[in-house]
């Protein structure tokens, strides 16, 4: 099932030669261990800086955004298998 989310998390994320890596997030009172970064993409959105990942967990999908210039992630989407 596919859903739009678009809700502020919290991130768990290291930097490792110039790239940004999320290992964990908090979604309300969820909890979800990334096990795997299948995508990473950037934007420019006016002076915003952007960036896209495309993780999974051991079941469900998720596209994580991270706001460069105000520091925030968001859960965009979710598709659970």
């Amino acid at each position: 099932m596919y859903e739009t989310i678009n809700d502020q998390i919290e991130v768990l994320a290291g930097f490792k030669r110039g790239q940004i890596i999320p290992y964990r997030f908090k979604w309300g009172i969820h909890q979800y261990d990334v096990k795997k970064v299948n995508l990473v993409h950037g934007e420019m959105r006016g002076r915003d800086m952007l960036y896209y990942f495309s993780v999974s967990d051991e079941a469900n999908y998720f596209k994580l955004c991270f706001d460069a210039s105000k520091m925030l992630w968001k859960l965009e989407e979710m598709m659970e298998s």
